[in-house]
């Protein structure tokens, strides 16, 4: 049985990466099984989810920046007007 733990899990580049592409045909050649421990899977969600809550508070200070941005309406469409 091959067992990763969080780090080798994210050099392996989970779920698609070539190293743990490379370790799937070692297990299989050799006959043995991949496996990840429950706290790997849980530390590797939290990281993923951590990664999410941070583009997300990005975004939407972007999107605040961008509605801070005044603009005219001209003709049934809106221009947005940029102050130097």
């Amino acid at each position: 049985m091959i067992v990763l733990d969080t780090n080798q899990l994210r050099h392996a580049a989970f779920p698609h990466g070539a190293v743990l592409g490379m370790l799937r045909k070692i297990a299989e050649i050799s006959g043995m099984t991949l496996a990840l421990p429950e706290m790997v899977v849980i530390e590797h969600v939290a990281h993923h989810r951590h990664e999410i809550e941070v583009s997300l508070t990005s975004a939407r200070k972007a999107l605040a920046a961008l509605r801070a941005v005044p603009q005219l309406l001209v003709a049934g469409e809106t221009i947005l007007v940029w102050l130097v």
